[in-house]
């Protein structure tokens, strides 16, 4: 598939990006060269970022997946953080849709909550408390009216806590506190405020790819009643239940169906036609049951 990541180059971009590598795809990305190196990448490197990039050479683009954003949560200028954060993604989204685009999902934040007492629930109530998070909502309203005015698109916002992991060595101050806990351990004593009692939440880098993938086909709905079945040594069947064993399945399965781990597979009758058409794309696969041949 051909796909755009906005972002390309930064902490959770490139990670989705070596992942997106991986599954063979033909892939864009905008990005900085002060950010992450990319070994082996081949796709399309559109510069200086999201904010200068050559619009015409969006166009065929099946996938966005939009991490691009500033993120200094100290950056009091609150016309340029609603500029980059929030109007150039109205900009982004508009684009690839005209170019044919029908699958995005956006980085957002739950910086969106502020000082709301967790349990944070996604219908609010959100509290954002400086420029960024203010911007971040600003896209969440933007995405809304962008679905609403283009039905046939699927636009998904994943609200990132406190990202950490590999490839974050770049962003300095504004690296989580895991991974600057972890410098500071390396030279000697970290160092701990008050008695170290505090508690935020986290989430692994991968878990966050892990989580954008779905878009890739977008047909399969996180709790959808759909069935899909995966043939391998035994039946593994799910049906409607837990959201992240669900995902994890499809995930495998399908990463396992390009390798040629999987011989069978078989859905549901009731399969959106969508995910039929994008398995078919790769692989001889009948309305009951179809065969890998890689």
């Amino acid at each position: 598939m051909r796909i755009l990541v906005a972002g390309g180059t930064g902490f959770v971009g490139s990670n989705l990006v070596l992942r997106l590598m991986e599954e063979g795809h033909d892939l864009l990305i905008t990005g900085h060269d002060a950010e992450q190196k990319l070994p082996g990448f081949r796709g399309k490197y559109l510069q200086p970022g999201l904010l200068g990039i050559d619009w015409s050479a969006l166009s065929g683009i099946d996938v966005l997946f939009h991490q691009a954003a500033i993120n200094d949560t100290t950056l009091g200028d609150e016309s340029e953080m609603m500029r980059a954060n929030a109007e150039a993604s109205r900009k982004l989204f508009e684009t690839v849709i005209a170019g044919g685009c029908r699958s995005i999902v956006y980085a957002t934040s739950t910086a969106v909550y502020g000082d709301v007492p967790a349990p944070y629930r996604e219908k609010g109530p959100v509290n954002p408390l400086n420029a960024y998070a203010r911007s971040k909502l600003a896209l969440e309203a933007i995405a809304a009216e962008t679905a609403a005015a283009h039905p046939g698109v699927a636009l998904t916002g994943l609200r990132y806590c406190n990202v950490y992991g590999p490839r974050e060595n770049h962003k300095g101050k504004r690296a989580s506190m895991i991974w600057q806990l972890a410098q500071q351990m390396k030279a000697g004593n970290p160092r701990i405020f008050k008695m170290g009692e505090q508690k935020r939440d986290y989430i692994y880098v991968e878990d966050v790819v892990r989580a954008n993938l779905p878009a890739i086909f977008p047909g399969v709905e996180i709790l959808s009643a759909h069935l899909f079945r995966v043939i391998r040594d035994s039946d593994l069947e799910l049906e409607q239940g837990d959201a992240d064993d669900l995902l994890e399945t499809v995930d495998r399965s399908l990463r396992q169906l390009r390798r040629g781990a999987i011989s069978l597979v078989k859905v549901d009758a009731d399969m959106p036609q969508r995910v039929l058409d994008i398995l078919t794309d790769n692989f001889e696969v009948g309305s009951e049951i179809g065969r890998a041949h890689v």
